[in-house]
């Protein structure tokens, strides 16, 4: 009895080394599929550099390539926020795992790395992925340009479709927002997916306007009380005066305060839902949940109130389409996502319909 159970304990072993090696084996094939580009003495000076950002810088390799090379901890743009120096050394860590490990079958939208960028030693500095020649949502946006509701429901139409296929491979964006997407021939493709998430790796770039509140830490920083008419003296009056001062500017020490940003919990499908909300509200209204202005009231403390555009108190903003003009099932999913909080997948035929109320205008026009 004691050699069978001896036995069958060296069996469970036995089973479970080789279920190890072929995961070890599979993950070296991940490892191996993903190009490795080593750069011994790396130049940034012989290429042109077409942006930089908080994490990293990008450049032109050549007509169809460009790299994105991580800033290190020590770069000058965090030399005085030691926040930002931790997030650097922490990213370039996980950089140097993560590129290796992305998922298989992603669409052809979605602007995957396609070799990894690593110094002499092996350590990974950055990534080359295809270049994209187009305009980003953003730049759209603000040109002069119109984006017509057909446009806009033709784009949102993609979006929606890519980033339904990204979710359904275990992937969620994170970093949704319209710097982020690059228009080409009427499709939206996805940019700077370094910091999507999967897997073990959370994506922990963000932007407060694109971000579902209940995800958001705002906390408020007020500037310590420096007295430019102090003297010295400790004298009674002196003191008396000097107490007055700081009084005063304690009362109005709201004007005077900051806000910081940090992330309560990750990212999730939903949040990339919201996000993609922000961004139809923006392509159809020209202003977002937190447009128009609230006397008394910034941005941060309107997503810590959740007090956004549908609410009575704001104004709504002039040069932003009028509610009325927009279609009400679009009005109607905003109302639900960005007054009542609520999250959900919206309904791709919303944006579908767009296009085809505006063919039938056009028809009608033409008759």
């Amino acid at each position: 009895m004691v050699v069978a159970k001896t036995k069958a304990k060296r069996k469970s072993r036995a089973k479970k080394k080789t279920r190890a090696k072929r995961k070890s084996r599979a993950k070296n094939k991940k490892r191996e599929a993903m190009l490795k580009i080593v750069s011994k003495t790396w130049d940034a000076s012989r290429f042109k550099e077409l942006g930089r950002g908080g994490e990293a810088a990008v450049y032109r390799l050549n007509d169809d390539t460009v790299a994105k090379v991580f800033l290190k901890p020590d770069a000058r743009e965090f030399a005085k926020n030691p926040e930002l120096k931790k997030a650097a050394k922490i990213r370039l860590e996980e950089m140097q795992t993560k590129l290796f490990e992305f998922p298989a079958g992603l669409p052809k939208e979605f602007v995957a790395p396609t070799g990894v960028l690593v110094h002499g030693n092996g350590r990974v500095f950055g990534y080359v992925m295809p270049f994209v020649d187009g305009i980003s949502l953003d730049k759209l946006g603000r040109s002069d340009s119109i984006i017509t509701p057909e446009l806009a429901g033709g784009l949102l139409s993609k979006l929606h479709d890519t980033i339904s296929v990204l979710h359904a491979k275990g992937v969620v964006y994170g970093d949704l927002n319209e710097n982020n997407i690059i228009i080409v021939n009427s499709i939206p493709y996805l940019i700077d997916t370094d910091s999507m998430q999967f897997g073990s790796f959370q994506c922990r770039s963000f932007v407060p306007r694109f971000t579902a509140p209940e995800i958001l830490k705002i906390e408020e920083i007020v500037k310590p009380f420096v007295d430019p008419n102090d003297s010295g003296c400790s004298c009674d009056n002196c003191d008396k005066s000097r107490k007055k001062r700081k009084k005063e500017y304690l009362k109005n020490a709201k004007s005077e305060s900051e806000f910081s940003y940090s992330m309560l919990a990750p990212h999730n499908e939903m949040t990339d839902w919201y996000a993609f909300l922000v961004i139809a509200m923006r392509l159809l209204t020209f202003t977002d949940p937190y447009g128009g202005v609230v006397a008394g009231m910034d941005l941060a403390e309107r997503i810590r109130e959740r007090i956004t555009i549908f609410d009575p108190r704001v104004t709504y903003p002039v040069i932003a389409r009028p509610l009325k003009d927009v279609s009400r099932p679009v009005v109607e999913m905003l109302f639900r996502a960005f007054y009542h909080n609520e999250r959900f997948i919206p309904d791709r035929e919303v944006f579908d319909t767009l296009c085809t109320e505006s063919k039938k205008r056009k028809n009608k026009k033409e008759k």
